[in-house]
């Protein structure tokens, strides 16, 4: 079973016109994957076509630059004691903070 990583959920959502269909929080379809051309779910779970697979490439490719400036953050910079006294955001706990729900 495919999980969203948007919704956290399973791809498959149960309408009764339309049997098991993409879940609504997933990408909007594209004209050449759309259910019977013109529905607003795609025809196949998980969805393969080029523009959502792009896609999914770009987001991922982002995530990774933005885990790594994280892991940058995190291991070279010194924590804002500033921020520690005055309740403010501290750019290192703020990273660490990240990373961890991460993993």
């Amino acid at each position: 079973m495919v999980v969203c990583k948007i919704c956290n959920d399973t791809h498959l959502m149960y309408l009764e016109d339309h049997g098991n269909v993409m879940c609504t929080h997933c990408p909007s379809p594209c004209e050449k994957c759309r259910y019977k051309g013109k529905g607003a779910y795609c025809a196949n779970i998980p969805c393969l076509c080029e523009c959502h697979s792009t896609m999914t490439r770009h987001v991922k490719s982002k995530l990774e630059k933005m885990t790594e400036a994280l892991r940058m953050i995190r291991d070279n910079y010194d924590h804002d004691e500033d921020a520690h006294k005055y309740g403010t955001i501290c750019r290192v706990c703020l990273a660490e903070e990240i990373l961890d729900e991460k993993n």
